[in-house]
């Protein structure tokens, strides 16, 4: 308890802590007593009291892949290998009489499509948690194409 003296200012503050609180609006009313009565703002009789209103937001969703990521880099690296390993499979046997009849020149742009199409995965794996908002506007813009272009090439060859 305080007392002032005629003249005198009181001055306090107040803090939130928000993550306490549940999501919506939180009225608060801050009150306290006013011993020599008198004609002040926000005073009624010998009370002063003052109303707060705050609203509380959800937290934010950000979505972002955290340790999944890992995942996607793990089936990017068994595209790669597998497509890579048939392309070294058919460039070693082409004179082979089953690889001739399949013809190596489409054996190879399959091979090829696969695994740009399966390089789509790594511009799926940034978000802003990795990479600034540049860097996910980039990786955005080349997934259609890694798709589209992976896609045409393996499908042509049929």
């Amino acid at each position: 308890q305080k007392l002032l003296g005629a003249g005198e200012s009181l001055q306090f503050s107040v803090s939130i802590i928000s993550s306490e609180l549940q999501e919506g609006t939180v009225y608060v009313t801050i009150a306290f007593g006013v011993l020599d009565g008198g004609h002040y703002h926000g005073c009624i009789g010998s009370d002063a009291d003052f109303d707060i209103t705050m609203r509380v937001l959800p937290a934010q969703q950000l979505n972002q892949l955290g340790p999944i990521r890992v995942a996607g880099f793990t089936l990017f690296g068994i595209i790669a290998i597998t497509s890579i390993s048939f392309s070294v499979f058919i460039i070693c046997h082409r004179q082979q009489q089953v690889v001739k009849a399949l013809q190596p020149i489409f054996l190879l742009c399959i091979s090829g499509g696969v695994l740009v199409l399966g390089s789509a995965i790594i511009p799926l794996s940034f978000d802003d948690e990795i990479a600034s908002q540049r860097g996910c506007d980039v990786s955005c813009m080349a997934l259609p194409w890694l798709i589209c272009l992976g896609f045409s090439v393996a499908i042509s060859a049929l």
